[in-house]
């Protein structure tokens, strides 16, 4: 019989005590052996070690600390003590479905011109009370199919949007060490821009099976925006160094990445108008014109956002002579 390979799962973690014991069990209990699981905790402030702390005397998993650097740095700590022939990643508030690890490891050892395969995931939120209840979950079997637009060689699908979820990839170690580590001066996207430099290398594939659940909450990083639009600066950087075409010979029309970046451009602006800062949406609905220059929302809120932002930098100076 022939002897199944190891898997490593990497589990980066920060102030996550409220959900981190789910996402270990939930790789604890995959029906997949051999695995190990390295968690790595990147400064949590909370009580995530003492949680960690009743999982680090099993046999499978490993907990490692370092001083708060981003979950890029942190998955990259995993992969430097990673030794098995597969990697998984889970982020510490989400859920692998039962079976989720030997089917995507029974595909890609059945497929080995394949180096990553992904999947579909659920959204999970809370009930009224704030619980996360498990859903009603089927039994993972065979058979199953793939997603046809998200499998295969897909840098043109990612430039337009990104169409992964990092607790969904399993890839092959040979492709890791082509891809290198994550990029860690990326404070946000970091995985976004793993999974373009992995679809220059590797044909990805997805299967059509929701395999993880993705937990909605107040402290999900999804639903929050920095001042720096980082989702555009992958896409920027991904084309400055391949273009707009695919290792397959694929070339996204570059009308459409204009409208593309434009809509980064205006839903970052957007998201800081509605938060009050100003003079960052005014900034990003100018560069959304420099791509849609017929967007009409985009002018208004260009318009209307710089005199907010004079309005409000004419009163904080106001408050200021005052205080003198």
């Amino acid at each position: 019989m022939k002897e199944l390979p190891l898997v490593s799962v990497i589990i980066p973690t920060y102030n996550s005590s409220a959900f981190v014991a789910d996402a270990i069990r939930s790789a604890i209990n995959q029906d997949y052996e051999p695995k190990e699981i390295i968690v790595v905790d990147d400064g949590s402030t909370d009580s995530t070690l003492e949680i960690l702390k009743c999982f680090d005397n099993r046999e499978q998993i490993r907990v490692v600390t370092q001083v708060n650097a981003g979950a890029g740095a942190a998955r990259n700590r995993g992969l430097k003590h990673a030794k098995g022939t597969y990697i998984a990643f889970l982020d510490s508030d989400d859920f692998w479905v039962p079976g989720k690890l030997r089917l995507q490891i029974e595909y890609l050892e059945e497929k080995p011109k394949v180096g990553a395969v992904s999947s579909k995931w659920l959204l999970w939120h809370s009930d009224a009370g704030g619980r996360f209840l498990l859903p009603e979950i089927f039994p993972v079997n065979k058979p199953f199919s793939t997603v046809p637009e998200d499998s295969g060689w897909i840098y043109t699908r990612l430039l337009l949007e990104c169409r992964l979820l990092t607790s969904t990839l399993v890839l092959r170690r040979s492709v890791m060490e082509q891809v290198g580590g994550f990029d860690e001066e990326l404070a946000r996207g970091q995985d976004y821009d793993y999974w373009l430099r992995l679809s220059r290398v590797s044909e990805i594939h997805k299967l059509d099976r929701e395999l993880v659940l993705y937990r909605i909450h107040a402290d999900n990083i999804a639903v929050k925006y920095p001042n720096v639009n980082y989702e555009l600066t992958v896409v920027q950087k991904s084309v400055s160094r391949w273009g707009l075409t695919g290792p397959e010979g694929k070339t996204v029309p570059k009308n459409e990445l204009q409208r593309h970046l434009g809509e980064l451009c205006f839903s970052f602006g957007y998201w800081h108008w509605k938060r009050g800062t100003f003079r960052i949406a005014h900034g990003a609905f100018r560069q959304s014109l420099q791509y849609r220059p017929h967007h009409w929302k985009s002018w208004i809120y260009f318009g209307v956002s710089g005199l907010r932002s004079l309005v409000t930098r004419h009163e904080a100076v106001a408050v200021l002579a005052i205080q003198r």
